[in-house]
């Protein structure tokens, strides 16, 4: 599953959270930002201490390995690159990403559309007021840019949602249309 796009890794994991759920199987879903975690720990010294005195093996301790191992940074300064240093403790700056998705413990979307929303009613509203100042191309570009593409990013994890949440977002793409379309 290394080469899929993080929406396929994301509703493939939702899928079997669900198909667990609808066996009546317990499910503990646990995200980690592991990155200020490994900032000073030795690497060898963590993957002895997971399999030693945690008993993590197999699929576990290579997702960790994963993460850690062959992490390489260099520098920048004035245009001229230093040489590639590999990481024998912590990770590079930036390996850490915020997936832009928020579950709920019902797994109904809610908050996740509460939020894509927010975002975009803002978005909207500065796109309103920048309008007297731009041609359309690049107010389009700005609205597609700020509303539209939140509100599409990993829309297949949409599926099944409730028509509240459907209208919600319904609401977003009309306003988004009405500020391009002068309506």
């Amino acid at each position: 599953m290394n080469h899929y796009s993080l929406p396929i890794k994301v509703v493939t994991a939702l899928k079997h959270i669900m198909m667990s759920i609808d066996q009546g199987k317990p499910v503990i879903l646990v995200l980690l930002d592991l990155s200020a975690a490994f900032h000073t720990f030795d690497h060898n010294v963590l993957f002895s201490r997971l399999k030693d005195m945690v008993d993590l093996s197999g699929k576990v301790l290579e997702l960790f390995r994963s993460y850690l191992e062959q992490r390489s940074q260099r520098v920048s300064v004035h245009g001229t690159l230093s040489d590639i240093h590999f990481l024998l403790s912590g990770v590079p700056n930036g390996s850490a990403k915020n997936l832009g998705i928020i579950f709920d413990q019902c797994i109904n979307m809610y908050e996740h559309v509460t939020s894509v929303c927010r975002v975009a009613y803002y978005h909207c509203k500065n796109s309103q007021c920048l309008k007297a100042f731009l041609i359309q191309e690049a107010l389009v570009n700005i609205v597609h840019t700020f509303v539209t593409s939140r509100k599409d990013y990993c829309n297949s994890l949409l599926y099944g949602i409730s028509d509240y949440n459907i209208n919600r977002l319904q609401r977003i793409q009309n306003s988004a249309a009405r500020i391009v379309t002068n309506t």
